[in-house]
């Protein structure tokens, strides 16, 4: 119920950042038509919940990576980014129920799992001298590049197969979040801060008796250079 409601004010808020493509009169200090390339990194704060999760603890990460983000006109922004994130969860406790094979539970695991990351986000940026203070929202695509269940790589008591074989490869997620921009002058055009929000849309468990979904905040500093 939580997450169906997240789900309804993530595609509600989305829907009203799209129809910022239409032209805003506003002061904002971003130049309209304007390209940038950025770099960014931060923490994630990170767990794991769902339908047959009973527990779990968060799990502090990393991620870094580099963006691209085009001013569709002064108040409005379309940002790409791709980067390597770790999430997962500490403490994990799951049953998949009586259809399932009781080796696939989890009982107070630790599960660590490595992403590429590609968000899209849709930026808002309200109209304030000195600094670009922004809120955006976006969908993203995870990529699975490894997976460890207290920390071994392969499942045991089941022929030895890989961790990352229980996970799906793909994970859809959404995400909400703001930001304070700080304009520099030199070759940096901006450094800034954000906060995000970031839940998964989708089971990532391969087995049909769990929903295991990933969950997390982010914080993430950035560069910012104008092409």
């Amino acid at each position: 119920m939580y997450l169906d409601t997240l789900q309804r004010t993530f595609l509600a808020l989305l829907s009203g950042l799209l129809l910022a493509l239409v032209p805003l009169t506003t002061q904002a200090q971003d130049e309209s038509g304007a390209f940038y390339l950025g770099l960014q990194g931060g923490l994630n704060q990170t767990t794991l919940e769902g339908e047959t999760v009973t527990s779990s603890s968060s799990q502090s990460n990393v991620h870094l990576g580099g963006f691209a983000a085009y001013n569709v006109n002064e108040a409005f922004s379309v940002q790409l980014g791709a980067s390597y994130h770790e999430r997962g969860a500490d403490g994990v406790t799951a049953d998949g129920g009586p259809n399932e094979a009781d080796a696939l539970n989890l009982n107070d695991a630790t599960v660590d799992l490595e992403y590429v990351e590609i968000p899209v986000l849709f930026k808002l940026t309200a109209p304030i001298d000195v600094v670009n203070i922004r809120g955006f929202a976006g969908p993203g695509l995870n990529l699975m590049t490894s997976a460890e269940i207290n920390g071994q790589e392969t499942l045991p008591l089941q022929s030895n197969a890989d961790v990352d074989s229980r996970f799906h490869f793909y994970d859809a997620f959404g995400i909400l979040g703001g930001e304070i921009g700080i304009p520099v002058p030199g070759p940096v055009d901006e450094v800034a801060i954000d906060g995000r929000y970031q839940f998964g849309l989708f089971d990532i468990d391969v087995n049909q008796g769990f929903d295991i979904k990933n969950q997390g905040f982010t914080g993430t500093a950035s560069v910012r250079f104008a092409l």
